[in-house]
């Protein structure tokens, strides 16, 4: 549903993120810096107090309710780390200051006095309040869920490192990363491409062996090298799925995060920024990789089965 208030089309899509196109008539056009600046109580340039953010899975959701390809829109959010859920999607720079400022509104349930104030002084606080209305009225509700008693990790992975340092993943179908996983190597080499051309299956005769070794079969598994044009240096880079390419995806992660090129609390930030349930299981599957990669067993050979919490017990079929 898209609404035209002053010069401003708003759409809006889940979690309160607004999708604006803002005309150069409207009078919000001249102001868009100043009113960030307001929103935020700061006397910083409008320019450092967001920052542009990807995130497949929003992008996603503008493509499919509106028609926006990702050169349409800008998806920015507030830098500061406590707002950085604070997000909004904008038609050029000051399109994406307002949304960010509406983002804010929303956020705040309409409290920020500076802001109001600035408004006031530009007889702009009613004409904002109407868009502030509608963004209200057209935000997809919330559903609160009550929360766990306490949380419960279920990964749905087996995982195996041989060769010393290259996993070897398999994922069940109801794994809480089976959804998650082309997006989770998107963010892991800072690319926008579809996950599926940012790797090129290979044939490693070595690395095949090592897997019969451990009991999966020929035709379950896949090995893949990374190849990428943002982390050239990574581009070789093995990895193993069995359960299909959403294994071999989140398998090439843990073989960057193995190999040193992406860090452990940079990745769990991203986790957390895209969805917070996630922090749970993707730290924990982290934590079990690097244990495994940095510790070896006693025969030198490949590890056994890593007992984490809700794994697979076997190589599995099927397609991701």
């Amino acid at each position: 549903m898209k609404t035209v208030l002053h010069g401003v089309e708003l759409r809006m899509l889940t979690g309160c993120c607004p999708v604006l196109y803002m005309d150069s008539a409207s009078p919000f056009h001249e102001y868009a810096a100043q009113m960030l600046q307001a929103a935020l109580n700061s006397g910083g340039k409008a320019d450092s107090l967001y920052e542009y953010t990807s995130d497949p899975r929003m992008y996603d959701e503008c493509k499919r309710k509106f028609g926006f390809k990702a050169d349409d829109v800008m998806l920015a959010r507030v830098r500061q780390a406590n707002l950085h859920h604070v997000q909004g999607f904008g038609c050029g720079k000051r399109s994406t200051m307002l949304a960010v400022v509406l983002a804010l509104a929303l956020e705040k349930k309409g409290i920020l006095p500076e802001l109001w104030s600035m408004l006031e002084t530009y007889k702009l606080d009613e004409p904002f309040r109407e868009i502030l209305r509608k963004a209200q009225q057209q935000a997809p509700p919330v559903v609160k869920r009550p929360p766990p008693q306490q949380p419960i990790i279920q990964l749905g992975v087996e995982l195996h490192i041989v060769c010393r340092k290259v996993p070897v993943l398999g994922m069940e179908k109801a794994s809480v990363f089976q959804e998650t996983a082309s997006w989770f190597l998107q963010v892991a080499v800072n690319s926008l491409r579809k996950a599926d051309s940012l790797y090129q299956y290979v044939a490693d005769k070595t690395l095949q062996a090592e897997c019969l070794k451990i009991g999966f079969c020929k035709e379950d598994v896949f090995v893949a090298k990374l190849s990428c044009d943002t982390m050239q240096e990574a581009n070789g880079l093995k990895a193993v799925g069995v359960s299909g390419k959403r294994s071999v995806m989140l398998s090439l992660v843990l073989a960057l995060l193995i190999d040193g090129w992406i860090k452990f609390d940079y990745l769990l930030k991203e986790v957390c920024a895209y969805d917070a349930k996630l922090k749970l299981p993707a730290a924990e599957l982290f934590k079990r990789v690097l244990e495994a990669a940095r510790n070896p067993n006693d025969r030198g050979g490949p590890l056994d089965r890593l007992p984490i919490a809700g794994a697979s017990g076997g190589g599995g079929g099927g397609g991701g």
